[in-house]
């Protein structure tokens, strides 16, 4: 069996939750593609929505029900489904674009050779060997036989 994993793909999404301004940002997310709402009068009921996906067809025959709770996503293609909460919290994580006016994420690396932290930004880090200065001026003194 061959193995895949997903690409790293940034989507937008919306929690389905039956309150007005829910219902309201769910529809001007999904548009067109938001059936039918239900929610039953007993105690405990969750509401329902149809979301049309892709692979409703041409005549939009919808399949697939979001229950109250579940996360509506925007896939690559514009399409919409629905996804359980336990299944979209192991899948996504929430996205922060990066602005030109914050600071620069600072990580750290191991050394190759002696696995010492070498800290820094990710910027400085990504473009050089990962050794650190002791290593650096050890392999110069070797080098020159001192």
């Amino acid at each position: 069996m061959t193995k895949y994993r997903t690409k790293s793909v940034v989507i937008e999404a919306v929690r389905f939750e039956y309150t007005l301004n829910g219902l309201k940002d769910l529809r001007e997310f999904v548009g067109d593609s938001l059936g039918i709402i239900t929610k039953a009068r007993h105690p405990g009921a969750r509401a329902e929505a149809e979301i049309i996906t892709l692979e409703d067809g041409i005549k939009s025959q919808v399949a697939h029900v979001a229950t109250e709770g579940d996360w509506i996503v925007k896939g690559i293609q514009g399409e919409f489904y629905p996804i359980k909460p336990d299944i979209f919290e192991e899948t996504y994580e929430l996205y922060l674009r990066a602005s030109r006016m914050t600071t620069p994420t600072t990580t750290t690396v191991k050394c190759l050779n002696c696995g010492a932290d070498i800290p820094g930004t990710i910027g400085e880090l990504i473009n050089i060997a990962p050794i650190c200065e002791d290593c650096r001026r050890t392999r110069k003194k070797v080098k020159r036989g001192v």
